[in-house]
């Protein structure tokens, strides 16, 4: 913080003159939250297929 910038807010310190604190939430659908939990499990059982299929080649999977 500059000497200019605390001497525009008259020596105030207070952490709201220097701090956004209002809340900004951003709120969506329920239906968008579940379909982007499903996306990313269907990508985790891609990922983990695929770590199962490389672990199989290397002698090291079941």
């Amino acid at each position: 913080m500059k000497i200019a910038e605390l001497r525009e807010a008259d020596y105030n310190l207070s952490p709201s003159q220097f701090v956004d604190i209002s809340e900004k939430f951003v709120h969506r659908e329920i239906g968008d939250i579940l379909a982007d939990l499903a996306a990313a499990r269907q990508a985790r059982e891609w990922a983990d297929k695929d770590l199962d299929e490389v672990l199989v080649k290397l002698n090291l999977g079941k």
